[in-house]
């Protein structure tokens, strides 16, 4: 059996956590974004271990799912698409506005967000207008990190990607596939602070050079991106 689901007590709280033997060097546990722990195993390590590992940590994990959830009822994307919203873009709290025009478009002031549509009351439309806005905004801050990043990644023989794509990808920030010269960031990013985003968008060039999570993957991480275990942690990192 390389994998299996247990419901663990911590601390008296009920936690499901998925344990999995993979090719790693330790063992390894994360908070996943809906609140459950995902624990990675090395090939021969053993299960009754790991369980121990996630309880010896318990307070540590728990602290995170809390963080986590909280997190995702207040993430700074609009839920209800109406005027006086609260959102965030690149970590700032504005104010999301609804009027009506005859292009559908989105403009960003010192403090808020103005989206026209033609019809205000067709949620749909201010969802999709938003969400457009949203992705261009997102990929312009991370075309210019990449640009301002790539020269040091090139200088360790990396290729700049062929393809870079955004999604509204829930399990992660960023991906990388470094075979296929193709990297993902979540559209999530364009709620994060910008230095965040840097870190990701390093992180994910480091693999075009680095494919796992080696220590000479970390030695070229922090060569430029000195803080990276502290973003890491505020991000709680999944890739």
């Amino acid at each position: 059996m390389d994998k299996f689901v247990k419901v663990l007590d911590l601390n008296g709280r009920a936690v499901l956590c998925e344990f999995q033997r993979k090719r790693v060097k330790r063992t390894n546990v994360h908070v996943r974004r809906d609140g459950t722990l995902y624990c990675s195993i090395p090939i021969r390590g053993s299960f009754i271990r790991a369980e121990e590992f996630v309880s010896a940590n318990a307070e540590y994990l728990l602290r995170g799912i809390d963080r986590t959830l909280k997190a995702q009822v207040n993430d700074g994307t609009p839920k209800l698409f109406i005027t006086g919203e609260d959102i965030k873009i690149f970590g700032e709290r504005k104010t999301l506005k609804i009027e009506e025009g005859r292009k559908n478009t989105a403009e960003e002031t010192s403090d808020s967000l103005i989206v026209t549509v033609k019809d205000p009351s067709d949620k749909d439309m201010v969802k999709r207008t938003y969400t457009r806005w949203r992705k261009e905004n997102l990929k312009k801050a991370v075309d210019d990190f990449a640009c301002e990043l790539y020269p040091y990644f090139a200088s360790y023989g990396a290729k700049f990607p062929e393809q870079i794509r955004y999604g509204d990808y829930k399990s992660f920030w960023g991906i990388c596939y470094p075979k296929r010269s193709l990297i993902k960031f979540s559209l999530r990013l364009n709620e994060q602070d910008p230095e965040l985003i840097r870190y990701v968008v390093a992180h994910e060039f480091s693999h075009l050079v680095e494919a796992n999570h080696s220590d000479r993957f970390w030695k070229l991480l922090t060569g430029i991106i000195p803080n990276a275990r502290a973003c890491q942690k505020k991000l709680l990192l999944k890739d």
